[in-house]
């Protein structure tokens, strides 16, 4: 039976919740277009990236044996980042495919397409 755990929730973009993406780059397009996604979540207006890692960490810290994930792309980003002792830019190298599975194992990533 799926447990249900709020660390998991995708991050908070903070005043920038609800608002169109066109909205936003066209109030300040050079910030938009020298970030990547990852970047432009963590560097926006709500959740930080010590946020997220304090989040994610707990969840991780309660883990008492092997577990399936199911969350979405920052918080998952963020929580390879932490198993695999990632910084900003090996976790930006990670990837953020949809539809497939993230196995993380020995300190490393398997991808299953």
């Amino acid at each position: 039976e799926p447990l249900f755990d709020d660390r998991l929730k995708e991050i908070h973009l903070g005043a920038w919740e609800g608002r169109y993406y066109a909205d936003l780059t066209a109030q300040d397009r050079a910030f938009f277009e020298e970030r990547s996604t990852l970047m432009l979540c963590l560097d926006g207006p709500g959740e930080t990236l010590a946020d997220m890692q304090a989040r994610v960490g707990a969840f991780l810290d309660d883990l008492d044996g092997p577990a399936l994930v199911v969350s979405h792309g920052v918080a998952l980003t963020v929580l390879r980042g932490l198993v695999l002792g990632l910084d900003v830019a090996g976790m930006e190298g990670l990837g953020a495919e949809q539809g497939v599975i993230y196995e993380l194992r020995n300190g490393a990533q398997i991808v299953h397409r």
